[in-house]
């Protein structure tokens, strides 16, 4: 049985819902933000090699650019665009100790994914 990678939408819904009342506020919404971005990119990643036969990811971290390259390529810079905004959060909760307006960059983070599986149905 395939993994459902909306699962992780799903996982991030729960956490950022959680933070509210957790003493893990923090490690709650980076992980939203984590696992959004980790939903939005495998969703968009299999409705691309489904759409497009030539594209060929190697299942590896290679693949992140090369996905946002090949959409760029074949029409379709706002899926780009919306993967690499959420790459970006995610790498500044993942790696830096320090994150400004973290509630609201998680919100964006969901609304971003929401946006993005609109166009990958």
């Amino acid at each position: 049985m395939y993994f459902n990678w909306k699962d992780f939408l799903t996982q991030a819904r729960n956490l950022h819902a959680q933070s509210a009342t957790s003493a893990i506020a923090e490690a709650d919404q980076r992980s939203a933000v984590s696992r959004a971005y980790y939903a939005a990119f495998h969703c968009v990643l299999v409705w691309t090699a489904l759409k497009y036969p030539r594209f060929a990811p190697k299942g590896s971290g290679d693949d992140h650019g090369y996905l946002r390259r090949f959409l760029k390529e074949h029409s379709k810079p706002h899926l780009a665009s919306g993967l690499n905004t959420l790459q970006l959060m995610r790498a500044q909760c993942d790696y830096h100790a320090k994150v400004e307006n973290l509630e609201i960059m998680c919100e964006q983070a969901l609304a971003e994914v929401d946006k993005l599986l609109k166009h990958v149905k």
